[in-house]
């Protein structure tokens, strides 16, 4: 919900701005297009910016250009995987704290454990409502926010 503030102006009354927050921005990918384009159409009317890709290959091109806040990537697609894709972004430096989320239709307790283990910050099974991925997506970004702005304190220890 945008924030209000009140706008003088001699000539005319008061009158009532809405300031809105930033837009989070996302990659989601995913190579099977309904889904791709319902969570799409779901975090765009979430006020999030929202880039899609299709592929592991996509997905890396993409983040580099776009530099998302987010990532949201489906394990298992042809060509180059999930995992091959965030362990790509890893190795950059400018993606190490970039929040990467694991899209997964298998998410058993071993394919979830192996995701955590191999630098996903998450694991999220599909499908699964859009308010629940809406929730992840912002559960992931508040913790950053938390810890991002305890680093910023001198003598502040991050939460957790």
């Amino acid at each position: 919900m945008p924030a209000l503030r009140r706008v003088e102006n001699a000539d005319r009354p008061p009158a009532v701005e809405h300031v809105y927050p930033p837009m989070k921005s996302i990659l989601l990918v995913d190579d099977f297009e309904d889904g791709l384009e319902m969570y799409q159409e779901y975090l765009t009317f979430r006020a999030f910016h929202v880039v899609a890709a299709r592929s592991g290959e996509e997905a890396v091109a993409q983040a580099r250009v776009h530099r998302p806040q987010v990532i949201l990537l489906d394990l298992r697609m042809p060509g180059l995987t999930g995992t091959d894709a965030m362990r790509i972004l890893r190795a950059d430096p400018s993606f190490v704290d970039t929040p990467i989320i694991a899209l997964t239709a298998h998410a058993l307790d071993e394919e979830r454990r192996v995701a955590l283990s191999a630098g996903f910050d998450a694991v999220i099974a599909k499908p699964c409502l859009p308010d629940a991925l809406v929730a992840a997506v912002d559960a992931i970004l508040s913790v950053r926010t938390q810890t991002e702005g305890a680093a910023a304190k001198p003598g502040a220890a991050p939460n957790g």
